[in-house]
């Protein structure tokens, strides 16, 4: 699993409104695996007066302290930086249960795409796990430091193993598989990345394919029948057949005696006609369905409901 990105990276947001730090991700797609290198280059000088700042509480300036002394030191025109270096591997799985936490993205060997707004941009390189609090739009809040998203400034860039096709970005002028992007969060409310190697593809497609991968046609209910109860039997039971959905991998058949199933139980399975046992004889009971299917990226789809049908026990 992704690890959670340490608080250097906020202080990164933080020096970034200072136009005091160049932030970079490097994702390359391989055969079974999504590799990406991501750094910080921060103004030495900076942050050196950030971690001696009273300003802040003693938790950040500690942790800024501790990061100092295990980061290397590049130049930049003249100017030495601390670099701040992540290095992550990922199955594709993996990633885009990640990334679509907060964006809508889908990657493959051959394919990347990724819609993002201001605010997601900004979690994805603060990485919060819960600590940072969201105080309002595009802003958040750690260790007592106000991070304003909509001053997030990244550079990204994709590499594919075969060249690319097609894509919305800038490619490489020394490298046809790579492609590069940059986002100004004051500028840019919202960012489509799209790149690709394989010709059969178009933004538009990616889109229209994620967009059929989260829909799911919700169940009909064609025939709920109470079903004739035993002599000694002290429960009773229904027989309940839907009309398939195109796509479902199961069903979840939700039954109450509350209209409003306020009070329900559910049955899951993967047959469009199925027998609901322990009910109470002479009893009105309503049910509903709801198909489920996993979408693209390895997460549940849950259809709309059914129409509700109700029926009355045997005695």
């Amino acid at each position: 699993m992704r690890k959670i990105l340490s608080i250097i990276i906020v202080v990164a947001m933080i020096l970034g409104l200072c136009g005091c730090s160049i932030t970079y991700d490097n994702v390359t797609i391989t055969k079974d695996t999504i590799n990406e290198v991501f750094y910080v280059d921060i103004e030495k000088d900076y942050l050196d007066s950030l971690s001696k700042n009273p300003k802040y509480d003693t938790e950040v300036r500690a942790s800024i302290i501790a990061m100092i002394a295990a980061m290397d030191t590049v130049e930049h025109d003249g100017v030495t930086y601390y670099r701040y270096k992540r290095t992550e591997s990922d199955s594709f799985e993996d990633y885009m249960q990640y990334m679509n936490d907060n964006n809508t993205a889908y990657v493959s060997q051959d394919t990347y795409y990724l819609k993002t707004d201001v605010d997601a941009m900004g979690e994805r390189i603060l990485g919060y796990n819960g600590t940072i609090k969201k105080r309002e739009s595009a802003q958040a809040s750690y260790g007592g430091i106000d991070i304003d998203y909509s001053k997030v400034k990244l550079n990204e860039s994709i590499t594919f193993t075969n060249n690319i096709v097609k894509t919305n970005g800038t490619i490489d002028k020394n490298n046809s598989k790579k492609v590069n992007f940059s986002f100004d969060g004051s500028k840019d409310k919202s960012a489509v990345i799209f790149a690709t190697t394989n010709k059969k593809y178009t933004l538009a497609s990616i889109e229209k394919t994620i967009a059929l991968s989260n829909k799911i046609g919700k169940p009909k209910i064609k025939k709920i029948k109470a079903n004739k109860v035993k002599k000694k039997s002290k429960k009773a039971s229904i027989t309940v057949k839907i009309k398939k959905v195109k796509g479902a991998e199961e069903y979840c058949y939700e039954y109450s005696r509350d209209k409003k199933f306020n009070s329900s139980q559910s049955k899951y399975s993967k047959k469009s006609k199925i027998k609901i046992n322990k009910l109470k004889k002479n009893k009105k009971y309503y049910v509903r369905v709801f198909a489920l299917k996993t979408n693209y990226a390895g997460e549940s789809i849950d259809s709309k409901y059914s129409k509700t049908k109700s029926i009355k026990t045997k005695k």
